[in-house]
């Protein structure tokens, strides 16, 4: 699962194209993967 939360932060980051959110979303969408990041022991990389 590690990998899935890294490329979906990857993605919103605007990896692969980006990806296609609201802008009143984004934050919401990059909270909960920073949750994950944080699971892990890593920093999501909008923080770093």
């Amino acid at each position: 699962m590690p990998r899935a939360v890294m490329s979906a932060g990857g993605i919103v980051e605007g990896a692969r194209g980006g990806v296609d959110i609201p802008k009143q979303e984004m934050p919401r969408v990059k909270a909960h993967l920073a949750k994950y990041y944080a699971k892990f022991g890593d920093t999501a990389p909008w923080e770093r």
